[in-house]
């Protein structure tokens, strides 16, 4: 198997950041409320896909020296790496948390109703990229395993051939967390 450069991959780790953050707003009730029905499962259908593309090809980084004493979150040294990672596991935490009313603790997504519509803002954005370290700490250790497991046997495949495997088994995964979160 041959190893990616972190750096020719960034470019692609910012974009799928970017798209996750943009399905992360859209998880946000008033800006919902706002969008056509077909765009919340069209934006699902797409970040599982690119979830699982990105587990793929983080699965195939070479990340230089190992450190074999550290914790996984700082075994990943690219930035572009950690924010899609962890911009995709807020979006994938939020689906459950929002569809079957669940909150931890203190952490809830969903503004009370009652709050002003800049202060439901802020709190949807402070329960949600406002908590990147400790997405970021989840993501590197529930996330990041289980991508990996998942590219396991795509690493051994052409890069093309494995990415285009990656993205039909996160279609895969995309479309029964639609058919869960929906019913």
């Amino acid at each position: 198997m041959t190893k990616l450069c972190p750096e020719a991959l960034a470019p692609y780790f910012i974009l799928a950041a970017l798209v996750h953050l943009v399905a992360i707003a859209t998880r946000f009730d008033t800006l919902a409320a706002t969008l056509p029905d077909v765009v919340a499962p069209a934006v699902m259908a797409t970040q599982f896909p690119l979830l699982i593309l990105s587990g793929y090809f983080e699965s195939r980084l070479d990340d230089g020296e190992s450190t074999p004493g550290l914790p996984k979150w700082m075994s990943i040294r690219s930035k572009p790496v950690k924010l899609a990672l962890t911009f995709g596991f807020i979006y994938v935490v939020l689906i459950p948390l929002q569809t079957w009313n669940i909150s931890i603790g203190p952490l809830d997504p969903t503004p009370p109703e009652t709050f002003p519509q800049a202060q439901r803002a802020i709190w949807f954005a402070m329960f949600s990229v406002g908590m990147f370290f400790p997405f970021y700490l989840a993501a590197t250790s529930l996330l990041v395993p289980v991508l990996r497991v998942i590219a396991f046997p795509m690493q051994r495949l052409p890069a093309v051939l494995g990415s285009l495997l990656a993205l039909t088994v996160g279609f895969a995964i995309g479309t029964l967390v639609l058919a869960l979160s929906t019913e």
